[in-house]
C-alpha cells in the first residue's frame, strides 16, 4: 500500500486528503469519482526515507 496525498481543484475550491492505495492510478481514479471529471487532480506518493540512512546519527566532527 502506498500512502498518497490527493489534491483536487474544482470550481468550488481546493480539496486535499490522504489515503492508502495499491497504485497512484487508483488514487487518481478515486479522486475523479469523488469530484468529477472537470476537476484538476494531483496525486503525490508519500515516500518513506530509507532506514539505512537513519539508523545512526552522525557524530559531530572535531574542529
Amino acid at each position: 500500500m502506498i500512502p498518497c496525498t490527493i489534491t483536487a481543484r474544482t470550481k468550488q475550491g481546493v480539496y486535499t486528503y490522504t489515503g492508502l492505495f495499491q497504485k497512484t492510478v487508483e488514487a487518481k481514479s478515486d479522486a475523479y469519482r469523488r469530484f468529477g471529471f472537470p476537476a484538476v487532480i494531483a496525486v503525490t506518493a508519500i515516500h518513506r526515507k530509507s532506514m539505512r540512512n537513519n539508523t545512526q546519527p552522525t557524530p559531530p566532527r572535531a574542529a
